[in-house]
C-alpha cells in the first residue's frame, strides 16, 4: 500500500514540476522573439524600438538579419533620423553603413541634428554627404544640389537655435551663409532674430552679407534693432560693409533728445531696462554720426 501511496505522490509531482519549470522558463526567457523569427514589419518595428534605447548591440544584430536586407531606403531613413534627433552617433555610423540614405531627399537627419546642436552627429554625417561611394545611378534622389540644400538649411537651422560651433563645422564644410530657404529664411537673420550674437558673429567671420534681406524685408539690424538686443548690434555695426543709412539719422536725433534733458530726468531714465539699452545702442551709434 505504502508502495502504491509513493507511486501516486511521484505521477503527481510529474506535472507539477514540468508546470513549475515552464513557468520559470517563461520568466527568465526574453518576452521578445528571436529576431530570425520576425515578420518585415515587426523586425522595422523593434529596430526602431531599440534605436529609441539606444542599444547599439541589438541594432547590430537586427540590421545582420538576412531580413534586414529587404528594408527599403525610407525604412533606414526614418530610422537614421530618429538616431540623429538623439545623437547616437555610432547607431547612425551603422545605419549608413546599412544603407540610409543621407542625401535622400526626404532625410533630414542633417537639419534635426543641426537644430538641437549635436555636433559630433552633424560631424558624422558631413562627410557621408562629401565622399559616399556606393552607386546612386539608379537613385531618383541624387542631384548634388539636394546635399547642397541640406547642408545649408541645417545653417540656417543652427543659426536660428545659436549653435556657433555646430555652424563651424557647416561653414567649413562648404555650407553657403546666404541661402534662402522655401520660406524665404536667411542664417543671419534668424541669428540675430533669436538674440544670438555668438551665431552673428560666426557668420560675419564667414563673410555674410551682412545687409541682406529675408522674405519678409528685414535685415539683421532692423530686427536687433527692434528688439533692441545690443549684443547683436555691436556685433553687426562692427561688420565691414554694414549699412546704417537708415537708422543713423534717427538715432543721432535721439540721442540729442537725450544729451538735452536735465540730469535729474536722465537719472530716472536711467533706471529703466530699455533705456539702458537705448544709451548703449547711441554709444554704439557714435562712430557713424555726424557731430
Amino acid at each position: 500500500m505504502k508502495i502504491m501511496y509513493t507511486f501516486y505522490l511521484l505521477l503527481l509531482a510529474g506535472p507539477l514540476h514540468s508546470h513549475v519549470a515552464k513557468m520559470e522558463s517563461t520568466i527568465n526567457s526574453p518576452i521578445t522573439k528571436d529576431y530570425s523569427e520576425m515578420l518585415p514589419e515587426e523586425l522595422k518595428k523593434t529596430l526602431m524600438e531599440v534605436i529609441t534605447q539606444n542599444n547599439e548591440d541589438k541594432v547590430s544584430k537586427i540590421l545582420a538579419q538576412p531580413l534586414a536586407k529587404s528594408f527599403s531606403e525610407y525604412d533606414l531613413r526614418d530610422a537614421l533620423e530618429l538616431a540623429a534627433k538623439n545623437n547616437y552617433v555610432k547607431i547612425a555610423h551603422k545605419l549608413i553603413e546599412a544603407g540610409a540614405d543621407i542625401k535622400e531627399r526626404y532625410c533630414y537627419a542633417l537639419e534635426d541634428a543641426a537644430e538641437k546642436g549635436h555636433k559630433d552627429m552633424v560631424k558624422a554625417l558631413l562627410p557621408v554627404l562629401g565622399s559616399d561611394k556606393r552607386d546612386y545611378s539608379k537613385c531618383y534622389f541624387m542631384d548634388i544640389n539636394y546635399f547642397n540644400e541640406k547642408r545649408d538649411v541645417a545653417l540656417i537651422r543652427a543659426s536660428k537655435n545659436g549653435h556657433s560651433d555646430v555652424m563651424k563645422e557647416l561653414i567649413d564644410a562648404g555650407a553657403n551663409v546666404n541661402y534662402q530657404d522655401n520660406f524665404g529664411r536667411i542664417a543671419l537673420v534668424e541669428a540675430a532674430k533669436n538674440g544670438h550674437a555668438g551665431a552673428v558673429k560666426e557668420l560675419i567671420k564667414a563673410k555674410v552679407k551682412v545687409n541682406a534681406f529675408n522674405k519678409n524685408g528685414e535685415t539683421a539690424l532692423n530686427i536687433a534693432m527692434y528688439l533692441r538686443n545690443v549684443e547683436v548690434i555691436r556685433e553687426l555695426l562692427m561688420s565691414p560693409g554694414i549699412d546704417v543709412s537708415s537708422k543713423v539719422s534717427d538715432i543721432q536725433r535721439s540721442y540729442e533728445a537725450y544729451l538735452k534733458r536735465p540730469a535729474i530726468l536722465k537719472n530716472l531714465l536711467e533706471n529703466d531696462e530699455n533705456d539702458k539699452k537705448d544709451i548703449q545702442i547711441f554709444e554704439l551709434f557714435k562712430p557713424f554720426m555726424k557731430l
